[in-house]
């Protein structure tokens, strides 16, 4: 069994907790993942992400506006065209924190299973 990280024990409002759940389910879609991903490395224009990504110009822009109103995006027009980049950078660390999360359940379930 893994070891929990101890922090130091401290409440939290209801509210800002509300907060956070909002902020999860806003990644908690693939296609979502897939645009914050693609922003980290350089800012990108909505046609851009559509066709790196293969998906609808309509539903990038559906992810698009919703994750800039959650202030997770920011949206800028340079040469005539709107370009998005991330503007909560913890979005990196999270997704970070999460895959290396996985990474180590894949590998205890290698040793438990010989694999």
């Amino acid at each position: 069994m893994a070891k929990r990280r101890k922090t130091a024990s401290r409440a939290i409002s209801d509210q800002a907790l509300l907060a956070v759940a909002r902020r999860f389910k806003l990644l908690g879609e693939v296609d979502r993942l897939k645009i914050i991903n693609l922003l980290e490395g350089e800012p990108r224009t909505a046609k851009e992400i559509a066709q790196r990504l293969g998906l609808s110009s309509a539903q990038v822009m559906r992810h698009l506006k919703t994750m800039t109103r959650a202030d997770l995006l920011a949206a800028s027009r340079t040469d005539g065209q709107e370009h998005y980049s991330i503007l909560e950078p913890a979005v990196f660390e999270i997704r970070d924190l999460m895959c290396a999360s996985l990474q180590r359940k894949i590998i205890e379930h290698a040793k438990t299973f010989d694999l």
